[in-house]
């Protein structure tokens, strides 16, 4: 236990100290990249290689992205994976997106760092768990799912 517990501190650290580019604008356009985290086997289907929409279900009126344009597919993980061990979950992959495509199911982005490249889906209806599930199907299907290898 001591020596588990000592790797992943050692692993926070060696996390908290690598370098995320910042967002170079905070406006986020139409064709940027956006990545949703995926910490639930539930919010998504191998089978099927799809997102389901219970990965874009707001949390507190929001669900959170982040914006990959211009990194890496090792830096896109990175982020990922420091957010797993800050949430001590397991990451399992992500729904790939782009803004406009957030934006045409009625949504706007909304960026919020830090973290650094973080933003916020916004602009959902208040008190509709019908309409929530509506937009956050219409976000799934047209969301890119990428496994974590």
């Amino acid at each position: 236990m001591k020596f588990l517990k000592s790797f992943f501190l050692t692993l926070k650290g060696w996390l908290s100290k690598r370098q995320i580019p910042h967002s170079p604008v905070v406006a986020v356009s139409d064709n940027e990249q956006l990545a949703r985290y995926i910490f639930s086997k539930s919010h998504f289907s191998r089978q099927s290689n799809r997102v389901k929409a219970e990965a874009y279900m707001p949390n507190r009126g929001q669900v959170s992205v982040f914006r990959i344009d211009g990194l890496t597919e090792s830096a896109i993980w990175g982020i990922g994976d420091y957010i797993a061990l800050k949430r001590e979950r397991t990451l399992y992959g992500r729904g790939d997106t782009t803004a406009n495509q957030v934006r045409n199911a009625g949504l706007d982005i909304s960026s919020d760092e830090p973290p650094p490249r973080h933003a916020n889906l916004i602009g959902w209806p208040e008190n509709d768990k019908g309409r929530h599930k509506l937009i956050a199907l219409q976000i799934a299907a047209v969301a890119t799912l990428v496994l974590k290898e």
